[in-house]
C-alpha cells in the first residue's frame, strides 16, 4: 500500500512538473516571437524612417549620365541612347527585399515597354557581398528573361545619392526624376502610374486624380471628401479659398477649359452681388469674405491673362470691392461682415499676397499706399533672430503684433509672399533648412521657435509651401526635402480607391487646401526645373 502512495505521490509530481515545464516553454516561446516580431516591426519602422529622412536623392532631380557595365564588361551610358521615358530598377541578390524585384522584373519591364518607356535593370555590385556570379545565378534560377545591367563598385548608385536597394526610379524625357520607390517593389499599377507622372508631368496626373473627387459639375471645389453636417466648412461646403488656388493651378499650366469652369462657378454663385463670402454652405448663410482668398483669386485672373472687355469690367469691380470692404486708411484688413457692416481690426500677415497687390497697383493707383503699408506691416513683424519667421496678426486696436502659436502652413504663406517680391530675408530659410536637417518641420510652433504642444505633427501643405517659397528663392536643397517629405503623405496602397491622393486611406483627410498646395508645389517645380 506504501509503495503503491509513494508511486502516486511520485507520479504527480511528475505531472506537475511536466506542466509546469511546459507552461515555461510555452512562455518562453511566447517572449521569443514576441521579441522576434518586435525586432521586425523595428527593422520595417527603421526602413521607412530611412526611405523618408535619409534620402539624398529627390523628385525633380536631374538624373546623372550614369555609365554601368554589361554582362561582357562592356560600358554603356543609359541616358545617351536617346531622349524618352527611362524607368531603373536597382537591385542587388542578397537583398531581402529584392526577391520581390527580381521575381517581378519580367512584369515591370513589359509594362514599361507597353508605355513607350525603356527599362533598365541595374545590378549593384561590391565585389563582396554581390558579384556578377551570384547576380547571374539568382536571375536563371528565377527564369528572368530581362537583361540586367551592373553598376561596378556602386559609382552610379552613389552618384545618385541612393541609400538602398530595391529603389526603382522614373526619369522623364528631360532627364529628371519624376517618380521613385524605394525599399519595396512597386505593383503593375503603381508603375503604370508613375510612368504617366514621366509622361504628362506630374501635375496634370495629379490633377485627373483628384478633380473627380472634389469638383461638382458646376465647377465648384468642395472643401473636402467626407461630408460632416455639423462643421463649417466641410464636403460639399465650397471655400473661395479652394477656388482661387485651383484657379491659379489652371491658369499656371494655361487650362483655360478649367479655369472657365472654376471662374464661371466663382462669379456666378460666389460674387453675383460683388461680394465673395469666404464659404458657401446649405448649413447656413455667410456674409463675411477673406482678404487672402480674394487676392487669391485677383492673382489668378492674373495669371491667366484674360484681360479683355466683360473679364477686365470684372477684374476692376473686384479691385473696387476689396478697396471698399479690405482696406481702412490704405492699411488691408483681414474681412468685412455685410450683416454687421463692420471690418475687422486686425490684419494677418499671411493675407498680405504681395505679388498680386504689386500688379494691384500698376493697375489701380489706389492700391500703391495699401501695398506699401502692406509690406511695412509683414516686414516689421518678424519674431527674433533666433526665430526668424512672422507674428501670426497685427491688432489694429492694440497697435501690436499678436499670436503666441504659428500655424506654419499661415506662417510659410507669410514666408512665400514675400519670397515672390524678393523681400525674404536668407535667415527664414535657413531656420526652415535647419528643422528639416533634424528631420521635419512641425505643423505649429510657440514665438520661441520651439513645437506647440499640440502641433506635434506634419502636414501636407507645409511640405508644399515649403517647397514652393525654397524654388522662388533658388534653395532647390530646401525644396528636395520638402518634397521627398510631402510624397509620403499620398495614398500608396494601389488596391485603395484613393490610391495616390493626399489624406487617409478611408477618405478621412482629403482637404481641399492640401490637394490644391501639393497640385501648385508640382507645378512649381516642373516649371522652375524644366
Amino acid at each position: 500500500m506504501k509503495n503503491q502512495q509513494g508511486k502516486a505521490k511520485k507520479s504527480g509530481i511528475w505531472i506537475v512538473s511536466i506542466v509546469f515545464l511546459a507552461m515555461a516553454l510555452f512562455l518562453l516561446f511566447f517572449m521569443l516571437r514576441t521579441l522576434f516580431e518586435n525586432e521586425i516591426q523595428s527593422g520595417k519602422e527603421e526602413r521607412k524612417k530611412a526611405v523618408y529622412e535619409n534620402q539624398a536623392v529627390h523628385l525633380f532631380q536631374k538624373m546623372p549620365d550614369i555609365v554601368l557595365e554589361e554582362e561582357d564588361g562592356k560600358e554603356i551610358s543609359p541616358l545617351k541612347q536617346g531622349e524618352g521615358i527611362s524607368v531603373f530598377l536597382f537591385w542587388a541578390s542578397y537583398c531581402p527585399y529584392c526577391q520581390e524585384s527580381v521575381e517581378k522584373m519580367d512584369i515591370l519591364a513589359q509594362t514599361a515597354k507597353s508605355m513607350g518607356a525603356r527599362f533598365f535593370a541595374v545590378d549593384r555590385l561590391d565585389g563582396e557581398k554581390e558579384t556578377k556570379e551570384k547576380a547571374l545565378h539568382i536571375l536563371e534560377e528565377k527564369h528572368v528573361q530581362t537583361k540586367t545591367l551592373f553598376d561596378k563598385e556602386r559609382k552610379a548608385y552613389k552618384e545618385i545619392g541612393l541609400n538602398m536597394v530595391p529603389t526603382l526610379l522614373v526619369t522623364d524625357n528631360k532627364g529628371r526624376i519624376i517618380a521613385m520607390s524605394q525599399g519595396s517593389t512597386p505593383t503593375e499599377r503603381q508603375l503604370q502610374n508613375m510612368i504617366s507622372e514621366a509622361k504628362d508631368g506630374k501635375a496634370f496626373t495629379y490633377s485627373k486624380q483628384l478633380l473627380p473627387l472634389l469638383m461638382t459639375e458646376e465647377g465648384g471645389i468642395r472643401t473636402n471628401y467626407k461630408t460632416s453636417e455639423e462643421s463649417i466648412p466641410s464636403g460639399e461646403d465650397i471655400l473661395s479659398e479652394s477656388q482661387g488656388i485651383l484657379m491659379e493651378y489652371a491658369a499656371l499650366t494655361g487650362n483655360k477649359e478649367m479655369f472657365d469652369h472654376l471662374w464661371t462657378y466663382t462669379k456666378s454663385k460666389m460674387f453675383p452681388e460683388g461680394f465673395m463670402p469666404w464659404v458657401i454652405s446649405e448649413k447656413t448663410d455667410t456674409a463675411v469674405n477673406a482678404l487672402v482668398d480674394d487676392l487669391r483669386i485677383i492673382g489668378a485672373i492674373q495669371k491667366a491673362e484674360i484681360m479683355q472687355e466683360e473679364n477686365l469690367a470684372f477684374y476692376q469691380q473686384y479691385l473696387d470691392a476689396v478697396f471698399l470692404y479690405n482696406t481702412e486708411e490704405g492699411r488691408p484688413v483681414d474681412f468685412y461682415d455685410i450683416k454687421m457692416e463692420q471690418k475687422a481690426d486686425r490684419f494677418t500677415l499671411c493675407y498680405g499676397d504681395m505679388a498680386t497687390l504689386e500688379q494691384m497697383k500698376k493697375n489701380d493707383k489706389r492700391y500703391l499706399e495699401v501695398y506699401e503699408n502692406t509690406l511695412d506691416l509683414i516686414q516689421n513683424g518678424r519674431i527674433s533672430e533666433k526665430f526668424p519667421l512672422y507674428y501670426s496678426y497685427y491688432d489694429y486696436t492694440k497697435q501690436k503684433y499678436e499670436g503666441t502659436r504659428l500655424n506654419m502652413a499661415e506662417a510659410m504663406t507669410t514666408l512665400l509672399h514675400l519670397a515672390e517680391v524678393g523681400e525674404l530675408p536668407d535667415t527664414a530659410m535657413d531656420w526652415i533648412a535647419d528643422e528639416l536637417e533634424k528631420g521635419c518641420v512641425y505643423a505649429a510652433y510657440d514665438i520661441d521657435g520651439s513645437p506647440s504642444e499640440d502641433g506635434y505633427y506634419e502636414s501636407t501643405s507645409v511640405y508644399a509651401l515649403i517647397v514652393m517659397t525654397a524654388l522662388e528663392e533658388g534653395r532647390e536643397d530646401i525644396a528636395g526635402k520638402a518634397i521627398n517629405k510631402m510624397e509620403q503623405f499620398r495614398i500608396a496602397d494601389a488596391e485603395n480607391e484613393f490610391y495616390g491622393i493626399f489624406g487617409g486611406s478611408d477618405g478621412t483627410g482629403i482637404y481641399s487646401f492640401d490637394q490644391g498646395m501639393a497640385l501648385l508645389a508640382y507645378e512649381y517645380y516642373e516649371r522652375m526645373t524644366e
